[in-house]
């Protein structure tokens, strides 16, 4: 048997279409999942060559390359990828059986020192907060691991500004999700709420203290203590982070709360903007502006 060819190639929608129809005989059923992962690759432009690719048996079978196939025919765009040709088929099984990178695992590649399983999982609903408000979040709409890279890059300050603070808190109270509200901490420093004023939140959170009984704070907490109100629903830190947007956007307009009640999840929330509630002090934009 000859030893198999390996070349970058242009792959065309309709000559993956042609592999797909002619040959895909010896695959698997088609994960979803996969299947979105690899086309939002390709449409956002974030498709790079690696050696992962196209692998075809002396007769042309398609023996690995289903799912990034049918993502190149689904996104109908050219895409650079590996193809390897004259491949030996007693080898497949042993092809893609190893552990799948997870979205935390890139970001230890990255640089990141600790906590990446918590931080990846935060990015993410930063990102689908962002991006995709209005939709119930799951593996199917999930960012690529490049996206949570990008972003945890650019969020760095803040994730090491907030983190080791919310860690804290959780150590006082640990019925609250870290990963949401480190989520929620980005999101209220895009709406311009100031570190001591999300810390001030997640302070009384954490302790209950000296809040009035119809706080919002303090019937969140009390509902966040019961594990049934944690685990209700499939999606669950999603329904978290609304809930934390709900009571911080209660507690800053001084609405009184006798039982706090979640909000319907999605769609997700905005966070109150701080000027909504402050006010523009003319001094700190002339401050800002020198």
């Amino acid at each position: 048997m000859q030893d198999p060819t390996f070349e970058v190639v242009s792959m065309t929608p309709t000559w993956a279409e042609n592999i797909l129809r002619q040959n895909n005989n010896k695959n698997r059923k088609i994960r979803k999942s996969k299947l979105m992962m690899y086309t939002r690759s390709i449409e956002s432009g974030e498709w790079r060559v690696t050696n992962q690719g196209i692998a075809l048996d002396p007769q042309g079978n398609l023996l690995d390359g289903q799912h990034r196939l049918a993502a190149i025919v689904k996104a109908n765009q050219t895409v650079r990828l590996l193809l390897g040709k004259n491949c030996d088929p007693s080898t497949f099984g042993l092809i893609d059986i190893g552990a799948t990178r997870t979205a935390g695992d890139m970001l230890t590649l990255s640089g990141c020192k600790a906590n990446h399983t918590q931080l990846a999982a935060a990015m993410k609903m930063y990102i689908n907060y962002t991006e995709i408000p209005k939709a119930k979040w799951g593996t199917i709409n999930a960012p690529s691991h490049s996206k949570i890279v990008r972003y945890w890059n650019n969020k760095q300050d803040t994730i090491e500004t907030y983190y080791p603070f919310i860690s804290k808190c959780h150590k006082k109270f640990g019925c609250f999700s870290k990963s949401a509200a480190l989520t929620f901490a980005l999101i209220a420093d895009d709406y311009e709420w100031r570190v001591d004023e999300v810390m001030e939140y997640y302070t009384l959170l954490a302790t209950g203290a000296n809040l009035p009984a119809d706080s919002s704070i303090l019937s969140f907490r009390n509902q966040l203590s019961n594990p049934a109100f944690r685990k209700r629903g499939s999606h669950v830190s999603q329904q978290q982070l609304n809930s934390q947007i709900k009571c911080f956007n209660d507690w800053k307009r001084g609405k009184s709360v006798k039982k706090f009640m979640s909000p319907n999840t999605p769609p997700m929330l905005e966070i109150v903007p701080r000027d909504d509630i402050i006010g523009t002090n003319i001094l700190e934009i002339i401050r800002k502006d020198n």
